[in-house]
């Protein structure tokens, strides 16, 4: 009797940890209550660098409005690369779109969700599943590398 209820939960570990490896859901909910708790805290190293020019990185939305960054000097800009797949971005969406809330109707404040894949139907159906508010672009120039990694 010892060893089945041994086994059982061997089995029942493997499972989930199997869910949380091969399920992007599962994975992002588990990132999102690790950061919660504190007990996850990606870091991030701050360097100061000398900016690239930022006229002619430019963004769609899925109504085909462009958005130029160099148009948005003296703005602050949060601009966020992400994707359906990707865990830790599907973790960060709830903090992000409150975020968003609370700041999206100040003028001084421009809000940048660029889709890395591109994929407008994928995106803006991820965004309405789950109630974010979200503006979902894409990017239609080169974005420097210096820009897209951080």
């Amino acid at each position: 009797m010892k060893l089945i209820k041994k086994n059982i939960f061997n089995t029942l570990f493997i499972a989930l940890l199997l869910i949380v490896i091969f399920v992007p859901d599962a994975k992002a909910f588990l990132l999102k209550g690790l950061m919660e708790i504190g007990f996850y805290r990606p870091k991030i190293e701050e360097t100061a660098t000398e900016s690239p020019g930022l006229k002619g990185i430019k963004f769609s939305d899925s109504k085909g409005n462009t958005i130029d960054l160099g148009d948005l000097r003296g703005k602050v800009v949060f601009l966020n690369f992400w994707a359906t797949w990707c865990p830790p971005c599907r973790a960060e969406m709830p903090s992000l779109n409150k975020l968003h809330s609370e700041f999206r109707n100040n003028p001084n404040i421009t809000f940048i969700f660029a889709d890395a894949d591109g994929d407008f139907a994928k995106s803006t159906k991820y965004m309405s599943d789950r109630g974010f508010a979200m503006p979902v672009f894409k990017v239609d120039a080169n974005v420097p590398e210096q820009i897209f990694s951080g």
